[in-house]
């Protein structure tokens, strides 16, 4: 019998010789010894100097690796690509970051590889996933279970983007007009060579140089746009489609140079300018920082106003106006600009009927979306630009909005978000702080300064904003994240995989 502790610590004892004693007293008697406390001793001492040398690589290490990923996240972060690691780590170390050296466990184990950024990447994606997946499912549904009088508004910008659509959908002219201006852009954008023949036709008819744009079906401002660029750049694009087909023998050219030399096309054109320009206008103040609820049923109602303008007379909005006074007959021929153009009265009549009829679709539309909603208009009574200067119009102001919003936010049988007694008590003194002080502030700006200067003063009115403030009127914000994605994932950057991009 041996003791197999005391043989690799090369002790000198009978179990370290080999004993045939079996009796237990001798194997007690063993462990009461000397040799055998000695051996178990250092045992102890090494096993615990390992486990600290352990824990101190484990927590250098951690330390680490999260210096590289913050470098990691750095580069993403600033859109660099993953193989500038390496280099970004060694300034770190040159700078003076002793933790990063910490991250080289040997000559050949540096973790500076693009495997490792590719995994650092997949770590912080997966945290971050788990943090949006609990938000499935309906968001607004899930937040009203906790909160029944929370409202949910849909992006306004959405919405006016979707009643542009669907009225242009229900008209086949339009619909084959934006079939056309897409076949446009695809000949020259498919095309270096076509692209310098449009260059240097430019330079010849003394044209302006107006880069024709793609049309995208998710951007609120796309068709207006390249209806727009296409306006401006009508005559060279033309003449370049018709010396294309007589030169080159290009049919999609001739097929092309045909559809835009027609009364219908250059009429749509025209039409379609001034009924998008005035719809553009409307979804770029939708998509101001600022925008508030006052902001929206104004801004709403006149941009109906001047679509229904279009729709009187014969004459539409101004680009039309200039289309019509550059048209001219001679001889039973129809002449756009001294241009023959194909023009029959199927043609005249189509144009007219598409004016009334998209206009018609459209204000409808807009008018359906953007119902004068009783609690998001009631709103508009928190912004100090809307406070009457009169002081019996100020007097009577804002009674009834405050009471429908008051009854939404602090529904019977819940917890009120404000006591709505004290709100209204609030209410008069709150309209002369506001005419005295703020008349010249937004909502936003209001917002901020009740609540660093007079919390104490208007504790419940104070409250009651920033329930309201948290209210979007637009998605632009979040929107704007594909913009960053479509900086990110440009065509030279083939080699970007959709889960490194996510």
């Amino acid at each position: 019998m041996y003791c197999t502790l005391c043989v690799r610590e090369k002790k000198h004892n009978v179990f370290t010789a080999g004993t045939s004693n079996f009796r237990v007293k001798t194997i007690e008697m063993h462990i009461k010894g000397v040799d055998h406390k000695a051996v178990l001793e250092s045992q102890h001492l090494r096993r615990n100097n390992v486990q600290v040398a352990v824990n101190r690589m484990v927590c250098a290490r951690s330390k680490a690796v999260i210096a590289a990923m913050r470098n990691v996240y750095y580069l993403a972060k600033e859109l660099l690509p993953t193989h500038k690691y390496k280099s970004l780590n060694e300034l770190c170390i040159l700078q003076g970051c002793e933790t990063l050296a910490e991250l080289r466990v040997s000559e050949n184990a540096q973790y500076t590889h693009n495997d490792i950024v590719l995994d650092m990447q997949c770590a912080i994606n997966n945290v971050l996933k788990e943090d949006l997946i609990v938000k499935e499912n309906g968001v607004v549904a899930r937040l009203k279970r906790e909160n029944p009088a929370i409202g949910g508004t849909h992006c306004a910008a959405h919405k006016l983007n979707l009643c542009a659509q669907q009225a242009a959908a229900a008209i086949p002219s339009l619909q084959r007009y934006q079939r056309t201006v897409g076949s446009i852009y695809g000949y020259f954008s498919n095309s270096s060579s076509r692209q310098a023949r449009l260059k240097e036709m430019h330079v010849i008819l003394d044209t302006d140089d107006v880069k024709l744009k793609s049309i995208h079906a998710v951007r609120w401002l796309s068709f207006g746009e390249a209806n727009v660029a296409l306006h401006r750049t009508m005559r060279t694009v033309a003449e370049v489609f018709q010396q294309d087909a007589e030169l080159m023998h290009d049919t999609m050219a001739e097929t092309l140079a045909k559809a835009m030399l027609t009364y219908e096309f250059i009429a749509i054109n025209s039409l379609l300018c001034d009924i998008l320009g005035t719809i553009a206008c409307l979804s770029k103040a939708f998509q101001l920082k600022s925008l508030s609820f006052a902001n929206v049923q104004p801004a709403v109602t006149s941009t109906i106003n001047a679509l229904r303008a279009m729709q009187i007379g014969d004459e539409g909005g101004p680009k039309f106006q200039e289309f019509l006074a550059n048209i001219a007959e001679n001889n039973g021929e129809t002449y756009f600009k001294g241009e023959k153009i194909k023009a029959t009265r199927a043609m005249r009549q189509a144009v007219d009927g598409v004016r009334q009829r998209f206009l018609n679709t459209l204000i409808q539309n807009i008018e359906d979306r953007f119902p004068d909603i009783s609690l998001f208009s009631a709103f508009r009574i928190f912004d100090p630009r809307c406070l009457p200067r009169d002081n019996t119009e100020r007097a009577r102001f804002g009674r009834d909005e405050l009471r429908t919003i008051l009854d939404h936010l602090c529904p019977a049988g819940r917890e009120p978000i404000v006591d709505t007694d004290t709100c209204s008590t609030e209410w008069p003194p709150f309209k002369e702080l506001l005419h005295a002080n703020y008349s010249k502030n937004s909502f936003q700006e209001l917002v901020k300064i009740m609540a660093t200067q007079h919390a104490s003063f208007l504790p419940e009115t104070t409250k009651l904003l920033a329930a309201i403030s948290v209210i979007p009127m637009s998605t632009v914000p979040c929107e704007r994240g594909f913009s960053v994605q479509n900086r990110i994932k440009t065509k030279g950057r083939a080699r970007l995989k959709a889960e490194n991009l996510d």
